[in-house]
């Protein structure tokens, strides 16, 4: 899933620098680092390697 994700990601840089010229694209969908969703991002990192491991240890 991660892996499709990024791809998303790199299609998407493609398709507005390239097609439809557009300089601020990340900004346009969101996709802005501040530290409100660089914790965020940790948060669900976290929680999801703990359930991860949890189906398998348990």
């Amino acid at each position: 899933m991660g892996l499709l994700y990024i791809n998303f990601i790199i299609l998407l840089f493609f398709w507005n620098s390239k097609v439809h010229k557009v300089n601020n694209w990340w900004k346009l969908y969101g996709l802005i680092f501040t530290k409100k969703n660089v914790v965020e991002l940790f948060n669900g990192l976290t929680v999801g390697i703990f359930f991860t491991f949890g189906l398998f240890i348990v």
